[in-house]
């Protein structure tokens, strides 16, 4: 089995959101309520991680471009709806894209003829590389040709800029959109402390292998992995589910350890 390498920071603080742009830089500009600094780091997050892949510059295929537009309209829907992440339940997620479609123009003909996008788009390239339905995607043409099945990858990024764009505008002046996006940052912010957890978890284990140490790591009630650094973790060892433990004001860690042929189970507080 290989290893991969990880490098987190000294403190969750320092985690870059965007380049140059921590989770404490996030907090300052959140207590200034400085909406119109959030709005411009949200398109900057947007930019870095999906359109400068998505720019239809040479190599980059439509398929590709399009199954990160499917992520990127998800996420940019819970930060508009302040969902921590796409909600469960029949048809939810075939909900939120018609959400997004109908509140911009662009993408109003995608909501013509039912979840079709959601089935034989999103599922379909996410899920299995493809599309259904002998839907084709392009970069050139209109932007939808629902006739002849044809997607236009480029336009439908460029669209999509525009979209995210718009919803940093709207953040400045609609409360109800400012407070989604604060809640949708708490997950994300949170998420990036369970990563920092993890860190310390999977050294720790290193130690243990070094000394040649048995048994679980972590595995007395109580014991901490605060520190960063740079950390070996191996594929598909260590499950984290974190939740928040009001009792103590500390994170509550389950950590589900593959051992051979068993399982071990240990719970881990961290301070």
């Amino acid at each position: 089995m290989t290893a991969r390498r990880i490098k987190a920071p000294e403190y969750p603080e320092d985690t870059e959101l965007a380049a140059g742009f921590t989770i404490r830089d996030y907090h300052e500009r959140a207590a200034a309520e400085d909406r119109k600094a959030l709005g411009e780091f949200l398109v900057r997050r947007f930019d870095e991680r999906y359109f400068q892949t998505m720019d239809g510059t040479k190599g980059t295929y439509g398929f590709a471009s399009l199954s990160l537009a499917c992520l990127l309209i998800e996420t940019l829907e819970c930060f508009y709806q302040g969902h921590p992440k796409t909600p469960r339940g029949k048809g939810a997620g075939a909900r939120m894209f018609r959400d997004f479609f109908g509140r911009h123009p662009a993408f109003e003909p995608f909501l013509e003829g039912g979840n079709w996008f959601y089935s034989d788009i999103r599922c379909a390239l996410l899920h299995q590389g493809e599309t259904y339905r002998g839907w084709r995607i392009w970069r050139s043409g209109p932007l939808l040709n629902m006739e002849g099945r044809v997607i236009n990858a480029t336009t439908f990024a460029k669209e999509l800029r525009t979209a995210v764009s718009a919803q940093a505008d709207e953040m400045v002046d609609n409360n109800d959109v400012w407070r989604h996006f604060l809640k949708k940052m708490e997950t994300i912010c949170a998420n990036c402390s369970a990563r920092l957890a993890l860190s310390g978890l999977a050294r720790a284990r290193e130690r243990n292998e070094q000394t040649g140490s048995s048994g679980f790591v972590g595995s007395r009630l109580g014991d901490t992995f605060d520190d960063g650094g740079s950390c070996l973790l191996g594929h598909n060892e260590h499950h984290l589910l974190s939740s928040r433990y009001p009792q103590h004001n500390r994170w509550q860690l389950d950590i589900v350890t593959n051992l051979g042929r068993g399982r071990g189970r240990r719970r881990v507080l961290l301070r």
